[in-house]
């Protein structure tokens, strides 16, 4: 099937292919819910990097790359959010914004700025670990998104060069100056004037960049954007930025099933939060679909609850991953960050066209039929079928996995809780016995993933969860070196270089189960 050509729906009737750039672009509210930074930030960092791009004449190629990278730059943000929490007494959320007004090359500025973050090591720790695994996590993931969406090498070249700068002085690779592709300089000194021009006007924007300029940005673009500031001032603060990056973005149709592409990633942005929720919100997403298919509502009906099971916690990037994660018990005003998921999910998924007849399925699915559930407390009457059959999922596949204060619980107890639930009048009676049936009669999966040995899937599912060469050596009772050893052939063999991107191979290869 080419890019342009309708699908056929289950009816015979043709449907339209989407616009990819329009849908990618209503999904950079997640980006910016994550970072904590105003919405539509992300819109207005893409639409000054595009109209940079075509100040400097780039290519057509070029300007795909530029547009691309900018929306999909964020989308692996969440994947070192627990590495963050071990590395500083903040919320993981505050540091994105405050780190991208800070030149990398200044060092002196670099330690003001992480001291001010309230580091728990050592400024060197720090400074490792953000060159290090931090670094490369958020490239890795961009890039495998980029991949997954087909999109063309360039785009994810210049994902990998996120954070490499002008000098040298960037990494993972030391790239410097036309090292760089230009696609990824021009992004380079969009993203930098695009935050200080929305909150400080043309003036704030071009203080950066003459500071930036010739150490982490491209001297001859700044002086091009610096021409440009003033109109772009102009535009960025009206009300039509939404129309004004549609306008400039490239033409490009797929056919729908790019949303179901979409749905996966946005489930791994969400699920990376936490490292105790890898492969939560695809898994939720298989058993709702099959307990669909067990109450015989239909292809229609399978394909959303399926969507909505990959999709039902993306809101769960507005919580912090020191919530997310803790061990002991949650003050009432966490509790409420962490019941607010549910409604940014809805709140999210609402604004955009292709999931929007999701969205109240997906945002419900912490709602129960006593109404004793949230955000919105609703009870029976509300919640149609599959917002019942998600919701049962969701809570059966919560409880097969570990938690920060409980260990993974077994297919038995799971189900005698889930009816429990239904004779508390929570839980819908038809829904559970959907869930459990497809439970109780599904073998143990087998994994796809022939690479490695029992020993390293062993290694590889601790270090998926965010355990260190030491930790994975005393549960195996190993030594760290035997350890080195199966990590470094694990990396090798998946083809990656960081722990976030390792837990996504887990996930998509059913290694994690």
């Amino acid at each position: 099937m080419t890019a342009g050509a309708p699908e056929a729906r289950a009816d015979g009737e043709p449907e339209e292919p989407i616009d990819l750039p329009l849908l990618i672009m209503r999904m950079s509210l997640l980006t910016d819910l994550a970072r904590d930074v105003p919405f539509e930030s992300a819109l207005v960092a893409s639409f000054v990097s595009l109209d940079l791009a075509d100040a400097a004449g780039v290519s057509a190629a070029e300007r795909r790359a530029v547009f691309y990278a900018s929306m999909l730059r964020y989308l692996g943000c969440t994947a070192y959010s627990s590495e963050l929490v071990e590395v500083f007494d903040a919320e993981e959320r505050s540091l994105h914004a405050r780190f991208a007004q800070v030149d990398g090359s200044d060092r002196a500025a670099l330690a003001q700025a992480i001291q001010a973050a309230g580091p728990r090591v050592p400024l060197e720790q720090v400074a490792s670990a953000v060159r290090g695994g931090l670094v490369v996590s958020q490239c890795e993931v961009a890039q495998r998104s980029a991949q997954r969406l087909g999109l063309e090498p360039l785009v994810a070249q210049v994902l990998g060069e996120l954070f490499e700068a002008w000098d040298g002085s960037g990494g993972p690779r030391g790239l410097r100056g036309d090292q760089l592709a230009r696609a990824t300089r021009v992004m380079h000194v969009g993203y930098a004037a695009a935050l200080p021009l929305r909150a400080r006007g043309p003036g704030g924007a071009a203080e950066l960049l003459a500071a930036w300029s010739g150490t982490q940005l491209d001297p001859a673009l700044v002086e091009v954007a610096l021409r440009r500031l003033p109109e772009l001032h102009e535009r960025c603060a009206s009300p039509s930025i939404w129309e004004a990056c549609a306008e400039m973005a490239p033409a490009e149709r797929r056919p729908r099933a790019v949303v179901d592409d979409l749905a996966m990633l946005l489930a791994d942005f969400a699920d990376l939060k936490s490292v105790y929720r890898l492969g939560h919100s695809p898994a939720v997403a298989e058993l709702a679909a099959a307990a669909a298919r067990q109450l015989g509502l239909g292809a229609k009906a399978e394909r959303d609850a399926r969507l909505a099971g990959l999709v039902h916690d993306v809101g769960m990037v507005a919580v912090s991953t020191n919530v997310l994660d803790r061990a002991q018990g949650l003050s009432l005003s966490e509790l409420e960050r962490v019941h607010s998921h549910a409604y940014y999910t809805r709140r999210v998924l609402s604004s955009v066209p292709e999931l929007e007849h999701v969205a109240s399925i997906a945002g419900a699915h912490h709602e129960r039929l006593d109404s004793s559930g949230y955000p919105a407390g609703v009870g029976v009457a509300s919640l149609p079928l599959l917002a019942r059959v998600v919701a049962a999922a969701d809570v059966a596949r919560a409880l097969m996995e570990a938690r920060p204060h409980r260990p993974a619980l077994t297919v038995p107890f799971v189900s005698k809780h889930l009816q429990e639930e239904v004779a508390r009048g929570r839980l819908d009676a038809a829904a559970v016995e959907a869930v459990r049936s497809v439970l109780e009669q599904r073998a143990p999966s087998s994994s796809r993933a022939t690479l490695f040995t029992p020993r390293q899937v062993e290694v590889l599912r601790l270090l998926a969860h965010g355990l260190t060469e030491k930790e994975i050596a005393g549960e195996l009772g190993l030594s760290p070196r035997t350890v080195h050893h199966h990590i470094t052939a694990i990396y090798e063999r998946a083809g990656v270089s960081s722990r976030a991107a390792v837990a996504l191979f887990a996930v998509d290869n059913g290694l994690l189960i």
